[in-house]
């Protein structure tokens, strides 16, 4: 396996969720994989977890095999329907792309899309799931093209990241996926990695048990001024 750098501040933020986790997860669908590393870090944490990886760009999926990406990754990108559609692409970001034509991008590519039910269909469908996305934008359709599997109960956790101000129309809002959610039988759990444009949150099924981590001294003083 190539090796593959992990930074302090990467492995810190994808810790996270494993702070409130009490039962280990037994596979994660990490959607829109990108440069990141919770495919790496969080088989870690939980021994035998199985990892299915969801990356459109085909330079990103070249760059993630090079640096040693392991379990089943799809060249596909994962939207409201099956079929194709134009993926977006930021030169001075080569790890983010996306269904929406933002300001920052300046050429596009014609990609495969699966829905969510038909990525867990070719999974077969396990138990155990924790759902891992950053898709920059198309949050909500993602949801919504997985009614199957998001009714089921099996995806016991999310970790998402989220935006309140949108750089393009459709661009799904936290409010909106926040809402969805919280319809469907999602509670959030907490939020964090706050950036000036966006944030990650984790989310739970509403009847899976987890734990309260200790709160640091440096996040209680955090939390104390945000207050």
């Amino acid at each position: 396996m190539a090796r593959f750098r992990i930074t302090r501040a990467q492995r810190k933020r994808e810790q996270r969720i494993a702070e409130y986790v009490t039962r280990p997860p037994r596979v994660l669908y990490d959607v829109g994989v990108g440069a990141k590393s919770e495919w790496r870090f969080l088989p870690e944490v939980f021994p035998g977890l199985q990892v299915v990886g969801v990356e459109p760009n085909p330079q990103q999926c070249d760059w993630l095999r090079d640096h040693g990406f392991y379990g089943m990754l799809h060249q596909v990108a994962l939207g409201s329907e099956s079929g194709r559609r134009r993926l977006y692409l930021t030169p001075d970001h080569p790890n983010v792309s996306s269904f929406f034509d933002t300001p920052g991008a300046t050429s596009s590519i014609d990609v495969e899309v699966w829905t969510l039910d038909e990525l867990d269909e070719r999974s077969g469908r396990p138990d155990g799931l924790m759902l891992w996305m950053d898709c920059e934008g198309a949050e909500l359709q993602v949801l919504q093209s997985g009614p199957q599997l998001m009714s089921s109960g099996r995806v016991r956790w999310l970790n998402l990241e989220v935006r309140d101000s949108v750089p393009a129309p459709g661009w799904a809002t936290a409010a909106s996926v926040h809402a969805h959610l919280t319809e469907i039988g999602y509670v959030r759990v907490t939020e964090y990695g706050h950036c000036q444009s966006h944030r990650d949150v984790i989310y739970r099924h509403a009847d899976e048990p987890y734990k309260r981590p200790q709160m640091s001294p440096r996040r209680m003083t955090r939390r104390r001024r945000r207050g």
